[in-house]
């Protein structure tokens, strides 16, 4: 009953991927937060097309639109930006017009709660610059007994990411390797 949250779902490559060990013997729970509502679609379109293949991941997968923030509100995002790498700007009511769409932002400890999960394994985050508030507030907010066993963080190269990576590193964390553009991290047993 341990849990997979892919935050930045994009169109599930990694959740979906998880989801899919699901069989009448593995049980692997997924959480898959995606903010792009048109990203959000086609994702709920790949979730379907796995659920038609495989009956066991229905019951153990949750899909949300929204996007994972250090507090509640709302932004917007850009629709002439490429999908796949849209960043969530500060929501203007002056600013809502057909380039802009308005999401809604929450707390990722804030779904946590809402629904039950305790038990976590694996945070994938790919935020597109967001990463290092995401951990801040997790790691803040949680008790270190809730911290996953494994951690993906993408940094792209971005020059802010090595807030991102002291923060982990200071939580008892270990890089394992890192790709081009995301670095994979195991909790250390104290």
């Amino acid at each position: 009953n341990s849990w997979f949250i892919d935050i930045g779902s994009n169109i599930g490559l990694y959740s979906l991927n998880i989801s899919n060990i699901n069989s009448k013997y593995k049980n692997v729970k997924t959480f898959s937060i995606e903010p792009n509502p048109i990203i959000y679609q086609r994702l709920k379109k790949n979730y379907q097309l796995l659920v038609s293949q495989n009956k066991f991941v229905k019951n153990n997968y949750i899909l949300k639109n929204c996007a994972i923030g250090d507090k509640e509100g709302f932004g917007m995002i850009d629709k002439k930006v490429d999908h796949a790498n849209v960043k969530i700007i500060k929501y203007k009511k002056k600013d809502i017009n057909k380039k802009f769409i308005k999401i809604k932002i929450t707390k990722l400890s804030f779904l946590l709660k809402k629904y039950k999960i305790n038990n976590i394994s694996f945070i994938k985050i790919d935020t597109e610059g967001y990463e290092f508030k995401i951990l801040k507030n997790f790691f803040r907010k949680y008790n270190s007994k809730f911290f996953p066993k494994f951690l993906i963080v993408e940094h792209n190269n971005d020059r802010n990411f090595i807030k991102s990576e002291r923060i982990i590193l200071k939580y008892n964390y270990e890089i394992l390797f890192t790709t081009n553009s995301n670095t994979i991290y195991k909790k250390n047993n104290v």
